[in-house]
């Protein structure tokens, strides 16, 4: 709920980007869309339920490649992300951690 209300107050003269969606869902398990994506984390996932996620993740990219930004908050399983084979880390501090497979 707090998600949706941040979407629908959020207004920015640099938005370009209108179609914006919050999905609440186990995310070990969730289809992902095959359209580009950002996926925003806040260390929301017990190791073995971000495994399962990257898992997902890749395979969906290897299936469906696209653009995928991952904004990852508080990043203590930093080290799954960075196994791979899709994301790079494009930025990020000790407080969080950004990937893209760009």
């Amino acid at each position: 709920q707090v998600a949706e209300g941040n979407i629908k107050k959020y207004k920015s003269s640099r938005q370009r980007c209108f179609t914006v969606e919050s999905t609440c869902m186990d995310a070990s398990r969730c289809q992902l869309p095959v359209e580009p994506l950002v996926i925003y984390l806040f260390h929301p996932l017990t190791e073995v339920a971000l495994r399962q996620f990257m898992a997902n993740l890749d395979a969906s990219l290897a299936e469906h490649p696209r653009t995928i930004w991952v904004v990852y908050l508080n990043p203590i399983l930093e080290y799954l992300l960075a196994q791979s084979p899709h994301l790079r880390r494009t930025g990020g501090t000790h407080q969080f951690s950004i990937y893209a497979n760009v």
